[in-house]
């Protein structure tokens, strides 16, 4: 990297040689702080298409009254429910109110124990903000996994949105709000455009979601969750082993030697 030096002019030579070194030395620090501000740690949907395992008993009624044709999605091979499991963290959204069971990931826990959506994230990340396209009329528990405590933790209440701004609301919707819905019909297109999000007060770090059903009618299902973060540049001791970039090692020395060149400059002047 080149540094351009940058001339004042004073009413004295010795001044003019200060102001010199001066200069230099601002505009070392200003690129300085261009480098750190370029090299921050981008904020981006960590669990996009990230390892998804389904825990329980899924796509499998107990009851519903509504006929065998009401189950349009019912993988029976482990490589079939993989592949929809799959989709959780696609980062495609279905249209708003599309069918709860219609090519989703799909439970029914009457007179049967909890089922999660587990998802590994393959790493650890600090984790800041949340997406989650559930069906509308249930409540669900997003939880992240403690690393402190060694227990899962709840990361986000995900409410039952069954009426939204007076709007009494059918099948799959998006929290904490629709504005990431696809606007068409296919159910397959529904691409995240990041302008609703569920913000955490304090990052959490974590390497891996679960997502539970929690309230409402027992018919559980969800097509899409995001988690909004960045990688943990630390070990299992929490103590910081970030390499500084060459660049910014050569920004520091720089600055070092030139503000110790202004110092005697100005000293002897």
């Amino acid at each position: 990297m080149w540094v351009k030096q940058v001339n004042f002019v004073s009413a004295t030579g010795n001044g003019t040689k200060s102001m010199k070194y001066l200069g230099t030395a601002i505009v070392i620090v200003a690129l300085f702080a261009i480098s750190t501000t370029a090299n921050a740690t981008p904020v981006t949907n960590v669990a996009l298409n990230k390892q998804v395992t389904l825990e329980g008993i899924f796509f499998t009624p107990y009851t519903w009254g509504h006929g065998s044709g009401s189950y349009p999605t019912k993988p029976t091979t482990p490589a079939a429910k993989q592949a929809l499991a799959d989709t959780v963290t696609d980062g495609k959204f279905k249209h708003d109110g599309a069918q709860w069971n219609k090519k989703t990931v799909w439970w029914d826990t009457h007179n049967r124990p909890p089922a999660y959506v587990n998802i590994e994230l393959g790493g650890t990340f600090y984790l800041e903000s949340f997406i989650v396209q559930a069906d509308d009329n249930d409540a669900y528990l997003l939880e992240y996994w403690n690393l402190n405590a060694l227990n899962w933790a709840t990361a986000w209440n995900v409410p039952n949105v069954d009426w939204r701004d007076g709007v009494n609301l059918w099948g799959m919707q998006t929290r904490p709000n629709d504005d990431d819905d696809d606007d068409d019909d296919d159910d397959e297109h529904g691409d995240d455009d990041g302008d609703a999000r569920y913000v955490l007060g304090t990052p959490i770090k974590t390497t891996k979601l679960r997502l539970s059903g929690v309230g409402g009618d027992k018919y559980y299902s969800t097509s899409e969750i995001q988690a909004f973060g960045y990688k943990a540049h630390d070990d299992d001791d929490h103590e910081s082993h970030e390499v500084p970039e060459p660049s910014t090692l050569f920004l520091l020395g720089t600055g070092v030697v030139a503000g110790g060149l202004f110092r005697r400059k100005a000293r002897n002047s």
